[in-house]
């Protein structure tokens, strides 16, 4: 089955995509503790990268300040390590306001709050925030306020906290939500959804990728429209766009604006919107969306 829905993707890519990478060159190879979870790069200096590994502690590389290929046997050498959690997670995200705020999630139940600027080697909380009873899934700062954050956990909570206040509530607290998106499926079965986005351009906008090896794009202002029973079979209204190009589990994208990297102000219904996603058969695709779904 995978293998006949990559050739029809594979027949189609012309039409559907600008760029489709299957090889990447490497400029840059550093020491890490173990696999890497999730890594980001710090909005305000793209050199600067944070990463999540097996262990509890978050390290943060200035890749600058290293050389192409590391010496043997130099172990792991990041520029900051902080500490906070107890357990190892996949929640990571830089405040796209204020330079050096770090924020991580993990399996422990914790959110983590990191100032790096102008800190030493080793770097301790700031801030936590405990609301969760379970693994937090996944963290992220607001796109418009630099205060405030939100988390989600396998408590099914997704929690709002404002750093400055000091952490031992969330600010609002959702267990459960007003609308359900249809899950992602495939004649294999439903598959695990591994990364949920908003889009800094469009509050309405927001993308999921999963293991059943699908990105979809969402419009929140959709939902609720009425549908005609041709469009009803490709999906519900809020379904933008379906991106099936891969062959193993969608672990990671990112959503932004086509026409540049860096947070554009909203745009008009007919701008373009452009998805990235990695995957472990060491694809990147780079697709750009234009409303309909594909």
């Amino acid at each position: 089955m995978i293998t006949e829905e990559y050739k029809v993707w594979k027949k189609n890519t012309p039409f559907l995509y600008d760029v489709v990478m299957t090889h990447v060159d490497i400029t840059v190879k550093i020491n890490h503790d173990g696999e890497v979870n999730r890594a980001r790069y710090m909005p305000q200096n793209e050199f600067v990268i944070a990463t999540k590994s097996p262990s509890a502690d978050v390290c943060v590389f200035d890749i600058s300040k290293h050389p192409s290929v590391p010496p043997s046997n130099s172990g792991c050498r990041p520029e900051h390590r902080c500490k906070g959690h107890t357990k190892e997670g996949y929640g990571l995200s830089w405040n796209p306001h204020v330079e050096g705020r770090l924020l991580s999630g993990s399996d422990d139940g914790l959110v983590c709050y990191w100032d790096i600027k102008g800190a030493g080697q080793t770097v301790d909380a700031t801030q936590k925030f405990e609301g969760h009873t379970s693994v937090v899934g996944d963290v992220a700062w607001h796109q418009q306020n630099p205060k405030l954050l939100g988390s989600v956990g396998d408590d099914r909570q997704l929690l709002f906290w404002d750093t400055s206040m000091d952490g031992s509530k969330p600010t609002t607290v959702i267990k459960d939500p007003m609308h359900l998106l249809e899950r992602h499926g495939s004649e294999a079965g439903d598959g695990e959804v591994l990364g949920v986005q908003w889009a800094s351009f469009d509050e309405t906008i927001l993308g999921s990728c999963s293991a059943d090896r699908r990105v979809k794009v969402w419009s929140l202002s959709r939902i609720g429209e009425e549908q005609s029973p041709e469009d009803a079979e490709d999906g519900p209204p809020e379904l933008l766009f379906i991106h099936g190009g891969h062959t193993s589990r969608v672990g990671d994208f990112r959503c932004m604006k086509a026409s540049q990297g860096h947070p554009p102000p909203p745009p008009p219904p007919t701008s373009n919107r452009m998805s990235l996603s990695p995957t472990q058969d060491k694809v990147v695709c780079r697709c750009v969306q234009q409303g309909t779904k594909t």
